[in-house]
């Protein structure tokens, strides 16, 4: 009975980003890395004021990068859909100082 000896995989990046792929010392692949990092979607701030899922006034709030992923989390979040969401505010994270304030009554 004979063993056989698993080559050896070798994956070197260079200071470029050039990719470099040996196989028991025999190239089997090269490739270029993006220099540009993968941009992150901007997140923003969703406020939903006079909130209503179950006929009384709320707030709602989420992050979000568009209002229709802010909308599902918020769904996800209560396990039901509102019928009213109220007036929108949205501001970027990153923006100026900003305060809304909501009251209730009974």
């Amino acid at each position: 009975m004979s063993e056989r000896a698993n080559p050896r995989t070798e994956i070197v990046i260079d200071e470029s980003g050039k990719i470099t792929i040996r196989s028991g010392g025999t190239l089997t692949g090269e490739a270029e890395t993006d220099p540009e990092p993968i941009a992150e979607p901007e997140r923003r701030l969703y406020v939903w004021r006079e909130f209503a899922p179950d006929y009384k006034s709320g707030l709602a709030v989420a992050i979000a990068s568009s209002e229709a992923e802010a909308r599902r989390l918020v769904v996800k979040h209560l396990g039901l859909r509102p019928d009213d969401w109220g007036p929108l505010t949205t501001c970027t994270l990153d923006a100026t100082a900003t305060a809304w304030a909501v009251t209730g009554g009974q």
